[in-house]
């Protein structure tokens, strides 16, 4: 039964990894965004790749990679328009908002652990587990005292089982 039920698990971890290597094939070869379909040597590039060939070579990739004057400002007003989008503000605000809160949840958290409440109920998880021991040692005691087995009240038996 269990070489069966590991079996069916290999099975359905095969299907949904199989699932997952076709949502990211064609995933890979969408189409790229809008602006980024102006036929330029990068763009090219990029079109012709293909998930099952071979990467073009460093010194083919690298000559595409050159940075003019023209490339930085065009980067510059895409950074001031974006700046001055009040969605993508307001997201980047929620965001870094999400990330506070996270944070101050995390310190009271420590806060409250730390503080004379937690300790408190160290203090009683101690107390409580001391008595649990001590509830264990007596009915081990009383089980030693009334067996039926010849010598299990002796040191040695009391020493395993205490």
């Amino acid at each position: 039964a269990l070489l069966t039920n590991l079996a069916e698990a290999v099975r359905t971890l095969d299907g949904r990894f199989r699932a997952e290597e076709a949502r990211l094939v064609k995933a890979h070869q969408a189409p790229l965004p809008q602006g980024y379909d102006n036929p330029t040597k990068i763009s090219t590039m990029l079109a012709r790749l293909k998930a099952d060939e071979q990467l073009p070579d460093e010194a083919s990739m690298r000559s595409f990679a050159v940075w003019e004057e023209k490339d930085e400002a065009d980067l510059q007003a895409i950074k001031l328009e974006l700046g001055s989008d009040p969605a993508l503000v307001k997201r980047v605000k929620e965001a870094a908002k999400s990330a506070v809160d996270t944070f101050v949840a995390d310190a009271n958290a420590i806060f409250k652990a730390l503080g004379n409440d937690g300790l408190a109920a160290l203090k009683e998880a101690r107390q409580k587990a001391a008595q649990s021991r001590d509830a264990a040692k007596a009915a081990a005691s009383a089980l030693a005292a009334e067996s039926a087995v010849p010598q299990l009240g002796s040191d040695t038996w009391r020493q395993i089982l205490m």
